[in-house]
């Protein structure tokens, strides 16, 4: 298993992986049945995790005030986290999910296009999600400091490579 990096100095790192199989696999060691079915086609089990850890890890590394990020499918089924350790991905999904499938039935039935993306603004920080094409999305989760701006600049290529690497 690959650590992704620590999320800032001093702060634990982990790094969560949902396998084609439904395993959960953490950086931890720990390896786990994962309830449900496999958001992967069984004609396609070989998923590129490292090149999507990477994309994560950059898009962290390259803007100011990320703190975590999750990739899933639009169901809420994540399949890889680079989160702090109070963060449950399956939950983050979870809720990533209804935001997105709100925000698209809102885009589309007032006539404003096809949704790419959702910014929650709370009082101690951010919640963006993306659309990575109709069948995944991204969280990026992000401090006081972070520069929203910057954040919707670096991360329309980051979901065109994630959207490349889960339609290998």
């Amino acid at each position: 298993m690959m650590a992704v990096g620590s999320l800032a100095a001093g702060q634990p790192e982990r790094l969560i992986v949902f396998t084609a199989a439904g395993l959960l696999m953490t950086s931890t060691g720990v390896t786990a049945p994962v309830p449900g079915r496999s958001v992967i086609p069984k004609e396609r089990r070989e998923l590129d995790f490292d090149a999507l850890a990477a994309e994560l890890r950059n898009l962290r590394e390259s803007v100011a005030g990320v703190t975590g990020t999750v990739l899933a499918a639009v169901d809420g089924i994540p399949i890889i986290a680079d989160a702090d350790d109070y963060l449950d991905p399956a939950k983050i999904s979870a809720l990533a999910a209804a935001d997105l499938g709100i925000a698209r039935q809102a885009a589309e039935m007032t006539g404003k296009g096809t949704l790419s993306q959702t910014v929650v603004f709370g009082s101690d920080g951010y919640m963006a999600v993306y659309a990575v094409g109709r069948l995944a999305l991204m969280v990026v989760l992000g401090d006081k400091g972070l520069n929203v701006g910057r954040l919707l600049f670096e991360s329309r290529p980051v979901i065109e490579r994630i959207g490349t690497i889960l339609a290998a």
